[in-house]
């Protein structure tokens, strides 16, 4: 005997996740990806009414159905009637934690970042760009960062794992899966220098050849570590991070940047541990490192 399929047509599914907000309907669910649930029972009614069918995604799904916290039909209308503007521009990132406190750590292109201390700032300068993070509980990590284009308008913000992209055309907030954001803008000279851009090109070819400059990408990698990417402005000139290598623009009249990439022939990151009493509050450690010695800062 066949069985009756439902199927509900592609127009009222997009209706359904506009009216989401591009996400879980559920005001505390950040998940993107969303299945079309039915409140009023389908095996009952039989029918496809937008008033009463919602967005969430496939965890609250189950959730409506068992569980010990079970969401009521009372919920999920209160959901829908929740006036929304849009896709979100705000994600919140979670990063298991880790084993030990010290696999508390950053990926930066080929170095990798830990401390003694509860909490690191990476880089930070006066002129809107900064990156940093801490160890919540001695065993959580959560990162902090801005950035600002070269007018001072803020891109973007992050604090305390909560990551926000600004509400500008030209800035692409992508969030493809948990524990994975990416925020681009276009490659132009609103965001870096052209000079910056070309020096780059001449040792890495293919840099931002889609148009687009990755301001931060983060990626969780392992409980307690994630990667990060993007670029950072320091006075005149730029330090940016790349999956590969860092980059140091310091000097216009300079072909290419200075580039730290890590030994082939070692497979692992370059380690940086700062011990509890390290001084790195007033600057950054890539200033104290790098920046200062270039003057760059």
């Amino acid at each position: 005997m066949a069985k009756e399929v439902r199927t509900t047509s592609r127009k009222l599914k997009l209706r359904l996740q506009k009216e989401a907000g591009g996400k879980c309907a559920n005001p505390g669910c950040s998940t993107w990806r969303v299945q079309i649930h039915h409140i009023k029972q389908w095996a009952v009614y039989k029918a496809d009414n937008a008033e009463d069918m919602i967005a969430i995604c496939p965890t609250c799904h189950d959730a409506c159905h068992r569980g010990t916290l079970r969401i009521t039909d009372e919920e999920l209308y209160r959901w829908k009637n929740i006036p929304r503007k849009g896709p979100p521009n705000t994600a919140q990132l979670f990063v298991e934690a880790a084993e030990t406190p010290k696999r508390v750590r950053v990926f930066m292109g080929p170095l990798g970042v830990q401390v003694a201390r509860n909490r690191a700032i990476v880089f930070r300068h006066l002129r809107g760009s900064s990156f940093s993070f801490e160890k919540l509980f001695g065993d959580t990590l959560q990162i902090s960062s801005r950035l600002e284009d070269l007018a001072g308008r803020e891109v973007l913000q992050v604090s305390n794992n909560v990551v926000r992209a600004a509400a500008d055309p030209d800035v692409r907030f992508e969030h493809p899966r948990a524990g994975h954001i990416r925020i681009t803008v276009p490659a132009n000279g609103n965001y870096m220098p052209d000079w910056q851009i070309q020096q780059i090109r001449a040792q890495v070819p293919n840099f931002a050849i889609d148009g687009r400059l990755v301001a931060l990408e983060v990626n969780v990698l392992r409980p307690g570590e994630l990667m990060a990417e993007g670029f950072w402005r320091a006075g005149k000139g730029a330090v940016i991070f790349t999956k590969d290598a860092i980059h140091l623009c310091s000097n216009e009249a300079s072909l290419q940047p200075l580039t730290i990439m890590p030994d082939p022939g070692n497979i692992h990151p370059m380690a940086v541990e700062f011990p509890e009493e390290a001084n790195v509050d007033e600057l950054g450690i890539f200033e104290e490192l790098m920046l200062k010695p270039l003057g760059m800062c």
